[in-house]
């Protein structure tokens, strides 16, 4: 019996990745999520959905460019931490890729933390990482 060898092609494209995100979300996430919506936007959900809307088309743009600046990059969650006595998440990863423009292989790794109040909700969002570390690994400065 002959092995052989399977490689995951990048090939989806914007539009690609969209539609596919749209099939996943639309067909359920309405009818779960939409009195709760209703309710909350004082009866205009169809301004939250079109605020969402942007909002993720924004973050689309973003990894769209980071994509084309490290073609090869690798984001990967290192650790999900909490600490109940401050109401606190922190989630640390790890960042790797090649830039672009210069071939320069980039590794940093950082953390988000998040601080949640009394009502549940995120009060306070921090990311933390060591910018002159990435800069210098760059070729723009730092150590």
């Amino acid at each position: 019996m002959s092995e052989r060898s399977t490689q995951l092609s990048r090939s989806l494209g914007l539009g690609s990745v969209t539609l596919f995100g749209l099939a996943y979300m639309a067909p359920m996430i309405v009818l779960g999520i939409f009195g709760v919506i209703a309710e909350t936007s004082g009866g205009s959900s169809a301004s939250a959905y079109l605020v969402a809307t942007v909002a993720m088309l924004f973050t689309a743009q973003s990894y769209g460019r980071m994509a084309r600046a490290y073609p090869d990059y690798s984001f990967v969650r290192r650790g999900l931490y909490t600490e109940v006595t401050r109401r606190a998440v922190l989630v640390a990863w790890r960042f790797t890729g090649t830039f672009a423009k210069t071939g320069a292989v980039v590794e940093f790794h950082g953390d988000d933390r998040l601080e949640l109040g009394e009502d549940g909700l995120i009060h306070a969002y921090r990311c933390l990482y060591d910018n002159k570390f990435v800069l210098s690994q760059l070729g723009a400065g730092g150590e």
